[in-house]
């Protein structure tokens, strides 16, 4: 009754503020969805005699420095395995507008870089020192994707931007890898954004921003077809992706097979030679980046998916379905949010987060973590090559380091 009437008197004093509610002097923050505002205050602050009239004994017992040997101390974290090392930051200009796309560019010690203003900037991966940039947008838009590939026993890099534009260029042959700007092969437009690509030996396959997935002549860069229907009436039946298309990858050693994925919650395996349908459908992972891998054997394929947890899930390719989720955030106050992965080898995988701006090594056999490249801001993208890591997204660093196993 005293605590009532103690409340009744101050409603007639409070007043509000954008930091909470003032009663009598005594700040009490505004309820949130799992704490009330007056669990915060000790009772004892309001009315210092009250527990004792209650006869309730208030004193806090003393807490042990020790742990008994029965009572493992809980607050000790499990030490975690941590293979990367010699991790270096790469400084990218904040005129670049950020970086959307990386990739470790095979048999060089270099790295490029596809920046938010339509340049592709190549550095060393060793010093970190910029070499050279080229220019793929005319209008400064988001480079979106980089891949390579080999034609010829020529290394060629393609990257695809928001702008629609196409380039590929020539990083020379087996034995003579340049480091020096390399030619540029071609360069054409389809007209409509493009989020990401991929190179087969005779076709390559275009996700474009109205959800269609172009196929094109590797030769005259002609267009082919569409996989899948896309229409804009509602009384025609559609096949593939419903929502933006984020990623396509072909299978390895593959002509024809390939996945995408994007914001529907579906990844799709398709079949070139097919026309106007899928193979199989993957249900669950949201791809908001280059989230989609394959494993070398072309068996299993990895997803990076825009979920609070689990995101990170290994798939079986040939019957579709799910073999294991992983949890990626170490904290329930940190959500996944992934966008992109990559395989290290057959039992690892490296993953890009946004919700706990970092980037980590994950055994997917054993669920581990076994290294982390920790960000000030979100992370978009990551790769692997020969040793090397590299994690980069909203801030004006890339961090390049290596991977080791112990011996």
């Amino acid at each position: 009754n005293e605590y009532k009437s103690y409340l009744s008197k101050m409603s007639a004093q409070k007043t509000s503020s954008k930091w909470g509610i003032v009663r009598d002097s005594i700040l009490f923050k505004r309820p949130t969805p799992t704490t009330s505002a007056w669990s915060r205050v000790d009772m004892n602050l309001l009315f210092p005699d009250m527990y004792k009239r209650l006869g309730i004994n208030r004193t806090p017992e003393p807490r042990s420095i020790t742990s008994s040997p029965d009572q493992p101390d809980v607050d000790k974290k499990k030490e975690k395995n941590n293979y990367i090392v010699n991790s270096r930051p790469l400084y990218i200009a904040s005129s670049s507008y950020g970086l959307y796309s990386v990739l470790l560019i095979k048999n060089t010690s270099q790295v490029a870089l596809g920046l938010g203003n339509g340049w592709v900037n190549v550095h060393e991966t060793d010093g970190c020192k910029k070499t050279y940039g080229i220019q793929v947008s005319p209008t400064s838009f988001p480079v979106t994707c980089l891949r390579q590939f080999w034609e010829a026993n020529t290394l060629k890099v393609g990257a695809v931007t928001a702008d629609g534009c196409v380039a590929a260029y020539n990083f020379g042959k087996n034995n003579a890898i340049t480091t020096d700007k390399p030619e540029e092969l071609y360069k054409f437009s389809l007209h409509q954004p493009i989020y990401s690509f991929d190179v087969a030996p005779t076709y390559s396959v275009y996700a474009m921003s109205n959800r269609k997935i172009k196929v094109l002549d590797n030769e005259t860069n002609q267009y082919i077809r569409d996989l899948g229907f896309v229409s804009d009436s509602a009384s025609e039946i559609e096949v593939g992706h419903k929502s933006r298309v984020s990623t396509i990858k072909f299978l390895p050693e593959s002509k024809f097979g390939c996945l995408s994925g994007g914001w529907d919650r579906k990844v799709l395996l398709w079949d070139l030679r097919i026309e106007k349908t899928a193979v199989r459908a993957f249900n669950g992972p949201k791809i908001c980046g280059d989230g989609i891998d394959i494993s070398a054997n072309g068996e299993t394929c990895v997803t990076a998916s825009f979920h609070t947890n689990q995101a990170l899930q290994l798939w079986d390719i040939g019957s579709g379905k799910l073999i294991k989720s992983f949890d990626y955030s170490d904290s329930p106050l940190k959500p996944d949010y992934l966008y992109s992965c990559r395989f290290i080898d057959k039992d690892r995988v490296i993953a890009a987060s946004s919700g706990c701006q970092n980037s980590k090594v994950i055994n997917i056999k054993t669920g581990e973590e076994e290294g982390c490249i920790v960000d000030a801001k979100p992370v978009h993208a990551v790769d692997y090559s020969n040793g090397l890591v590299i994690s980069a997204g909203v801030s004006c660093y890339a961090h390049v380091a290596e991977f080791k196993l112990p011996t």
